[in-house]
């Protein structure tokens, strides 16, 4: 597929939607560039315009095909995962309220079951993040 075309109105709102108030830069990106092909501009000008390759381009269109808007999103499980999750907002409460920062990652990091480090920096953003 060289280009995304002929776009009912409906779709085009949608995208210009996404261009103004996507949920993150990607989707806005995404959502431009399939709307820049619709007004004929060519995949090699739409790889200069957002600085990608030719085969990131078709991949951002080849999803866009199969399921519309749905798929501009980045897929599930991407990016690095987090050291703490909702899992453990009860458990960090419990010790910080008895321990300091760095006593409580240490704490944390005795645990066998945890897969990543739990460093400072990383716990006090925990706590920023979740209003402990």
């Amino acid at each position: 597929m060289k280009y995304v075309k002929e776009l009912d109105k409906k779709t085009i709102e949608e995208l210009k939607e996404l261009v103004k108030s996507g949920e993150t830069p990607q989707i806005r990106q995404r959502a431009h560039a399939i709307l820049l092909s619709n007004e004929g501009m060519t995949i090699k000008e739409i790889c200069k315009i957002f600085n990608k390759s030719i085969r990131t381009i078709y991949r951002w269109f080849n999803r866009f095909k199969e399921a519309k808007t749905e798929k501009l999103a980045d897929e599930v499980g991407r990016g690095r995962k987090a050291a703490l999750n909702e899992k453990d907002i009860e458990k960090v409460k419990k010790l910080i309220s008895k321990y300091n920062i760095k006593e409580t990652c240490n704490i944390l990091n005795k645990e066998p079951e945890r897969e990543k480090k739990v460093s400072p920096q990383i716990l006090k953003r925990f706590l920023k993040k979740n209003k402990v």
